[in-house]
């Protein structure tokens, strides 16, 4: 299968033998380049003097010169450029239960298709993937496969996430880098199994695209790195502290070796320092050792010293500690700090029962803390609630609306001079609200967004959640918008009070309302779609910044729309009034100032709790103030309406500083 590779790969490393020892020749030079055009350049490094390099992405920090290759063996200075030798090169590929890594508290019972490269840079004598992680991306063969091919195959194997594991993931991290950031676009999650020997800066890029991480703390002295793994203790315990801030779900391994490692004053010391910097939630797993690579002639790890570091973490306050290479009911259940029952049985890497209900404990109901699979995103589209109510349902009768909405004058908007990344619009009936919503959406100048994330609140429903709708598409008359399912599933999972709650969305109109808009002056960018049922202000704030952090991470063209009417059934006069008092504290961007202006009943909006989360988002995002496009009332379209009282409208946009 591999021949081809084989071949190529001795050829290429011919190439740069002659390029680097023969720069003279013409030819030669033309061989290096055409070596360096199918390579990556490395990230993290200095540029030297005497094209010298000095690497950067781990504490080796190898000086290069031109033509060496880094202790990893998987980076080499090629006249005075750093690159990735084994960027897009993985020479293990498996599907895998994730219980293999072993990760216990991470999206138990499903499949991670798992991708590993040649190289390492430590250099334990007691490895167990010696083969791949001693050896060069040169001397071992290959599957080429890219960032994109990688995130689609793991897609069409039906797997949950995609590991970087097998050899050390962090020395292609550019590979890692790029296939991560991919996954987190489509939804799925990621997986590092990491020996964590790399430096904060890198790590730090890294860890927003990361899910769960299991690192394997060997030891716990440097006299036993030094000895053993060729390399030092701290920078692997500044790594765990870096995942753990960012919030990564962490589990730990360590591996104990007969005579190196597993005294139990060692093991204490090991616990202790990762019960106080990460917790006791966090799932250890103690490994048997078998004899492998340079310590071939050392025996097993008893199994009494396993049960003796199980028992000795538990005794220190550690909830869950596993056993592993060691067949154990007892190591491997993972057992309800509370109650005490078992409420997830393996053998080896399959899952035999489980209790578990919504992550917590299905006897009791404690909380089991991890990152637990939840329901994917249903094959499901949202149904309309007010067509031919609000809005024909009709496509040539709404087409035919829209083009006379069109229209609309808009005389108080001053043209937007900077990219718009939000937009406030109303969702009364289109024969009321259409032509201030009209003059909104022609405020965006024709910009082209992949993406509109809709805020909106609950008129009906209002239990304390933000519920974001988990289907696949919303139907509009000019045909479907589809859903971002990857963001729909991150805020889904940033919050417990995140919910998808049918009850909210089926007779929603105030994002409803917005729909033949987007679809007539937007085409047909992805949407998130957000109702408000809360006056949680510490949630609906946090909703915010998980939203532009969503949006910040994932680099597509972002509009934020929230729809909101404004005062309600005041006189003429009386509503022009209030509702221009409450559009200048909106320009401002100070949500405490609104809020207060609505709770004190000196204004009136209708869809204020969902500009928490869209003020705060913006804020995130870099907003410039908000920008008035157009205001109109009910009695402005409709004179016979004055009588009765009138319903506010207003279109804004926030164009980014």
């Amino acid at each position: 299968m591999f021949k081809f590779e084989i071949f190529a790969a001795v050829v290429l490393v011919v190439a740069v033998i002659l390029g680097i020892s023969m720069k003279k020749g013409e030819d030669c030079k033309g061989d290096a380049m055409q070596f360096i055009k199918n390579m990556t350049e490395a990230r993290y490094y200095e540029k030297l003097d005497g094209n010298r390099v000095r690497c950067s992405l781990c504490p080796h920090g190898c000086m290069l010169n031109d033509g060496q290759t880094g202790l990893c063996k998987a980076r080499r200075n090629i006249e005075g450029v750093l690159y990735s030798l084994n960027y897009g090169k993985p020479v293990a590929i498996n599907i895998d239960p994730i219980e293999k890594k072993p990760l216990f508290h991470f999206l138990t019972g499903t499949g991670t298709f798992s991708i590993g490269c040649a190289g390492c840079n430590l250099s334990c004598i007691f490895c167990q993937n010696w083969t791949i992680s001693q050896s060069s991306p040169e001397d071992i063969p290959f599957q080429p496969m890219s960032p994109e091919e990688v995130v689609q195959k793991t897609i069409n194997s039906g797997s949950d996430s995609v590991s970087f594991t097998y050899n050390e993931p962090l020395i292609f991290y550019e590979m890692v880098l790029d296939t991560a950031k991919l996954a987190k676009e489509k939804g799925l999650k990621t997986v590092l199994v990491t020996n964590g020997y790399i430096n904060p800066e890198p790590l730090k890029e890294l860890v927003p695209y990361i899910d769960a991480a299991n690192i394997d703390l060997k030891g716990f002295s440097d006299e036993f790195y030094k000895k053993y793994t060729g390399t030092t203790l701290q920078p692997v315990l500044e790594a765990i502290k870096i995942f753990k801030k960012a919030g990564v779900h962490i589990e730990i391994t360590n591996l104990l070796i007969p005579g190196a490692n597993d005294k139990p004053e060692d093991i204490r010391d090991l616990v202790k320092w990762v019960k106080e910097n990460t917790g006791t939630d966090t799932p250890i797993h103690f490994s048997r050792f078998f004899p492998a690579y340079k310590m071939s002639n050392t025996p097993p790890t008893p199994v009494e010293t396993i049960k003796m570091a199980r028992e000795i973490a538990l005794k220190e306050g550690m909830k869950y500690v596993y056993t592993g290479n060691l067949r154990s009911e007892e190591g491997e259940a993972t057992v309800c700090p509370k109650c005490g029952k078992k409420v997830i049985k393996r053998t080896g890497f399959t899952t035999t029962y489980n209790n578990m209900k919504d992550g917590k404990c299905g006897y009791c109901g404690e909380e089991i803390k991890g990152m637990w699979k939840k329901e994917k995103i249903k094959e499901k589209v949202r149904k309309p609630a007010v067509a031919n109510m609000w809005y024909p349902a009709d496509k040539k009768e709404l087409s035919k609306l829209m083009k006379e909405l069109d229209k609309t004058e808009c005389p108080q908007y001053e043209e937007a001079e900077k990219p718009v990344i939000g937009l406030i619009a109303p969702h009364a009936g289109f024969v009321y609200s259409g032509p201030t919503a009209a003059c909104g959406f022609k405020a965006l100048k024709g910009e082209k967004y992949e993406r509109v994330v809709l805020l909106g609140t609950s008129h009906r429903v209002r239990n304390g959640t933000i519920s974001v709708f988990d289907g696949t598409a919303a139907w509009t008359p000019f045909g479907n918008l589809k859903i971002d399912a990857g963001f729909t599933l991150k805020l889904l999972e940033s919050d417990e009070k995140i919910v998808f709650n049918e009850a909210i969305h089926a007779q929603e109109h105030s994002l409803e309302a917005m729909f033949p808009f987007i679809k007539y002056y937007l085409g047909d960018p992805e949407i998130v779609l957000i109702v408000t049922a809360t006056e949680d202000e510490a949630l609906l704030k946090k909703a915010g910044v998980v939203i532009a952090d969503l949006i910040k991470e994932q680099g597509k063209t972002t509009l934020l729309l929230a729809s909101t009417d404004m005062s309600h059934f005041h006189s003429y006069d009386e509503a022009v009034k209030m509702d221009n008092e409450t559009i200048k504290v909106i320009e401002s961007g100070n949500y405490d100032l609104l809020r207060k202006r609505i709770m004190s009943r000196e204004g009136e909006l209708c869809g204020y709790d969902s500009f928490a989360s869209f003020l705060t988002a913006l804020d995130s995002l870099g907003s410039e103030k908000g920008k008035f496009v157009m205001y109109q009332n009910s009695g402005d379209v409709m004179p016979e309406s004055k009588a009765r009282g009138v319903v506010g409208y207003f279109s804004m946009i926030f164009e980014k500083k």
